[in-house]
């Protein structure tokens, strides 16, 4: 069903409740977690 699945995560505590729920889905299907994570330079440089 699933071969990629696409786990993106942003600074705080909800990453860490959805690693399991992913791993377990990648487990289920035989499937490979690629975890994505996205800052926002413009803002850290203002």
């Amino acid at each position: 069903m699933y071969d990629v699945i696409l786990l993106p995560v942003a600074p705080g505590g909800e990453a860490n409740d959805a690693v399991p729920h992913a791993a377990s889905l990648a487990e289920r299907y035989d499937a490979t977690v690629h975890v994505v994570s996205a800052i926002d330079t413009v803002a850290q440089t203002l």
